[in-house]
């Protein structure tokens, strides 16, 4: 029978070997990081504020220095469940104009925003509603 070559039967280990690699790294890399919050409000300047609604405790705002806000939900979503950020703006009366600042799993960035803003989060469907369609989980000015 022929002799197989060390080179020609080894071949194979160095392709395994770096996609094996490549797939940890990725993992690592997009892997959620449970700790941003408290990433976040370690930064110089951050203030932290605990969102409360009717249920308690239902996640964590950090304001940054720059004004920009991170906001995090504690709670698990339903499946088919989105959760979506709004800015209450100051409407006629005193009901509120909900504007939307994006739809997230359970952590979002804003842009910078002015300290009396008041941010609120609710459920919606994965794509996001014009208007909360659901009871807010929590409302909380900044300072």
């Amino acid at each position: 029978s022929p002799a197989v070559s060390p080179s020609k039967a080894t071949s194979w280990l160095l392709p395994a070997g770096l996609a094996l690699v490549l797939g940890l790294g990725m993992a690592l890399l997009l892997r959620p990081n449970p700790d941003l919050p408290a990433r976040y409000a370690a930064s110089p300047g951050a203030r932290s504020f605990q969102a409360e609604g009717a249920e308690g405790q239902v996640g964590r705002l950090v304001r940054l220095s720059d004004g920009r806000v991170y906001v995090h939900m504690e709670r698990a979503l339903e499946a088919g469940r989105a959760y979506q950020l709004w800015r209450l703006l100051p409407g006629e009366g005193k009901r509120p104009q909900p504007r939307s600042l994006g739809v997230f799993e359970s952590g979002i960035m804003t842009h910078a925003m002015p300290r009396s803003a008041v941010l609120a989060v609710s459920v919606e469907p994965p794509g996001g509603s014009e208007a909360p369609s659901s009871p807010l989980l929590f409302k909380q000015r900044l300072r």
